[in-house]
């Protein structure tokens, strides 16, 4: 069966940055297709500012679609902008998708965790996960959302966005702050981790690779414990009926070229992993 991915190019921006995130999800999906593993592509929809105002100020929202604020790569290009709307229709769809499959969907988008209430940085202008989970649950889509970020480092604009909800009862988010990933001790505990969302209606998964070794970042996982890692949470959510949405999250590595070679190979596991975990 193929995996749904939910891809356009209006998800891409020039960001007029050092790091690949705005523009590695189209060298990421053609890297993906030549796997060869079944891959159905869908176009998402763009989202409204109004469901971007659930988890933002409607200030800064308006302010980063206009170019009048700067984005999360720290500038006011307008690409990055009309990019927003659908960076967030991606998870927001593959949420949709994986809720009625019960099974697994792709948005391939880059680090969104980074990004708060007011503000944007790390590459991190809106948070797309977060507008996802809080527009599930004012449709009524999902009662229960639960989330697990596994980025380097703690999700603090994530966090200042779920500082600022009424009510996050509803809500489970595990970060590096409640979820360290940095040796196979972590690796091993993560499908209990998975399991303590197994309650909740759809989980969104941010896979970054910014955790390995050789990334800027200063992470401490080799390729093999990366792959590790995501086989543990795919499979436990495969075992368990677990309905996902797995995102793309922050890497950065590049080759000596400088192309991204190194980062491509990672996200490639990550797919693998996908493919085996749905295979059982």
């Amino acid at each position: 069966m193929a995996i749904p991915v939910f891809y356009s190019e209006k998800l891409l921006a020039d960001a007029e940055s050092e790091s690949p995130s705005a523009h590695k999800p189209r060298e990421v999906l053609a890297s993906w297709f030549s796997l060869q593993i079944p891959l159905r592509l869908q176009a998402p929809q763009p989202v409204n500012p109004q469901l971007m105002y659930l988890a933002h100020a409607a200030d800064y929202v308006d302010g980063v679609l206009r170019g009048q604020i700067a984005n999360g790569f720290g500038n006011h290009h307008p690409s990055v902008g009309r990019s927003l709307p659908y960076l967030a229709g991606a998870v927001l769809d593959a949420a949709h998708q994986a809720l009625t499959s019960r099974s697994l969907a792709l948005a391939p988008i880059g680090p969104c965790h980074q990004a708060g209430y007011r503000y944007g940085e790390a590459d991190s202008t809106i948070n797309s996960l977060l507008i996802t989970a809080l527009a599930l649950k004012r449709s009524r889509k999902a009662e229960r959302v639960g989330i697990i970020d596994l980025s380097q480092d703690a999700a603090r604009g994530s966090a200042d966005i779920i500082a600022r909800l009424p009510d996050s009862s509803w809500l489970k988010h595990l970060d590096a702050a409640t979820l360290p990933c940095r040796s196979d001790a972590d690796i091993a505990a993560l499908p209990d981790a998975v399991l303590e969302l197994a309650d909740c209606d759809v989980v969104l998964c941010q896979a970054s690779v910014d955790g390995h070794c050789d990334d800027v970042a200063g992470g401490c996982l080799d390729t093999q414990q990366l792959y590790q890692r995501d086989l543990q949470v795919l499979g436990t959510a495969r075992e368990w009926c677990i309905p996902m949405v797995l995102t793309l999250g922050a890497g950065h590595q590049r080759d000596e070229l400088g192309k991204l070679s190194p980062l491509l190979a990672l996200h490639n596991n990550t797919l693998r992993a996908a493919a085996k975990a749905l295979a059982g």
